[in-house]
């Protein structure tokens, strides 16, 4: 399992990684709910089962043209 949260930068004179913890179970259910075509699958790989970062690299390393 990959690491779980909101990742994000905070810009400033210099760049920090950040990386905000939330209510992982929450979030999949309000995504669940939704209604929208992708949401189970969101919901289990990527809020509550996300892949490992070196596989989701290798994804969108394959996407660049």
């Amino acid at each position: 399992m990959g690491l779980r949260g909101a990742f994000w930068l905070l810009l400033d004179e210099t760049i920090e990684f950040r990386r905000s913890l939330y209510d992982f179970e929450a979030a999949a259910e309000e995504t669940r709910k939704s209604g929208l075509p992708i949401a189970d699958d969101f919901a289990e790989y990527g809020i509550l089962d996300p892949p490992p970062k070196d596989e989701v690299l290798e994804w969108l390393e394959g996407r660049v043209k």
